[in-house]
């Protein structure tokens, strides 16, 4: 009965990872060999196949890639109309933002770098700015309406409102002394 020798790996680094280039053979593994030769970087506790890939330029994990899918990725959002503001659709995720993307969600039409968050909302049936509304009292171009109770085509210059469109019951004219009173 013989004793069949193993092949053992140095783990310079204490990982439980060896060195591929560094083997011995033996019948039990010597002290600081390992049966595994799948370090990346013998010289680093850090880098292993068991590592966590992190945002480092290292190759944490051995997977032959640098800081891909690393577990402090930022996401990153394209903006293809270049006016600042990503779309919170097309996203990627990485260590460091690609041409053409950056941090910021917040864009509501990536193909025109007029609507966004910075933009002034105006009466033209669009979201501009990004908010949810479209047009409104909050419109740059939006029309001073008077409200008209009486409903005789002139309303009261203390009650107002600023719109896109004339509501109903409102009117352009802000000159009524008495708007109970349609005469």
């Amino acid at each position: 009965a013989g004793f069949a020798l193993s092949v053992y790996y140095k783990d310079n680094d204490g990982d439980g990872f060896g060195n591929a280039t560094e083997s011995t053979a033996a019948c039990t593994a010597p002290e600081g060999y390992v049966e595994n030769l799948n370090d990346c970087n013998d010289d680093s506790e850090t880098e292993n196949p068991d590592a966590i890939e992190v945002c480092d330029g290292i190759d944490n994990n051995c997977s032959g890639t640098v800081d891909i899918d690393a577990l402090d990725a930022t996401t990153f959002y394209a903006d293809h109309d270049d006016d600042g503001f990503g779309d919170p659709l097309n996203t990627w995720n990485g260590c460091e933002a690609p041409d053409g993307y950056m941090t910021d969600a917040s864009d509501c039409d990536d193909n025109d770098d007029d609507i966004n968050p910075d933009a002034d909302e105006i009466c033209d049936d669009i979201d501009n700015n990004c908010d949810e509304t479209t047009d409104g009292a909050q419109a740059t171009d939006s029309i001073t309406f008077y409200h008209d109770k009486d409903e005789d085509g002139f309303g009261l210059l203390s009650e107002s409102i600023q719109s896109c469109t004339e509501p109903q019951g409102y009117t352009t004219n802000g000159t009524d002394c008495d708007d109970d009173d349609d005469d």
